[in-house]
């Protein structure tokens, strides 16, 4: 997917897909569900639903505090590589969103290298920076804090609230500009990744 196609198009007339990852952790993570969330102009389109995967390897039970989620939970669930697939298709050419981008997708090429899976032509805004940037002046730059909910660390509640926050970054972006605005007036320095 090239992004000049993107860029001059008008922010609410493009079709994207909010994800999210829970992990092993931060170090040599491995990817322990993942879900994602289709939508255009604010309104959700379609639901990549949570779906657990077995990693191959222990997650620490520190972790497993943070998200909930159990060795037991992921010891009959399926393989990245078996998931993957079904996760393309959902994504489709749509331009990805997520809140500390660069985590997300550093984990996800780990994840298709380590699975000698091809690298999709990907691009992914990261709302960290979109926020910084167009909502400056917060105390705290965490996804749940930015919408004002309570932190639950599971793959479709936080996709879900990147959409929510990526309206309100919208929002702002527009009431700045007096209107309508185009991706390439909407993205700062650093806010667009590649996979």
């Amino acid at each position: 997917m090239r992004i000049e196609k993107w860029l001059s198009r008008p922010v609410r007339s493009i079709e994207f897909v909010a994800w999210d990852t829970e992990t092993t952790g931060l170090e040599n993570a491995r990817i322990v569900e993942v879900s994602a969330v289709r939508f255009q102009n604010g309104k959700i389109q379609q639901v990549f639903p949570p779906t657990l995967v077995n990693p191959g390897t222990p997650i620490p039970e520190e972790v497993s505090a943070i998200h909930g989620i159990s060795n037991q939970d992921v010891e009959k669930a399926k393989t990245f590589s078996e998931i993957f697939p079904q996760f393309q298709s959902f994504v489709g050419d749509c331009l990805l969103v997520a809140h500390y981008a660069s985590f997300d997708l550093q984990i996800l090429r780990r994840e298709l290298e380590r699975n000698f899976l091809s690298i999709p032509p990907w691009f992914c805004l990261d709302t960290f920076s979109l926020a910084k940037f167009w909502l400056p002046g917060k105390s705290s730059y965490r996804l749940c804090e930015l919408v004002g909910k309570k932190a639950i660390h599971r793959a479709l509640e936080d996709s879900l609230c990147v959409v929510e926050l990526f309206q309100k970054i919208l929002e702002q972006a527009e009431k700045q500009f007096g209107g309508s605005i185009t991706l390439k007036e909407l993205l700062p320095k650093g806010a667009l990744l590649e996979l």
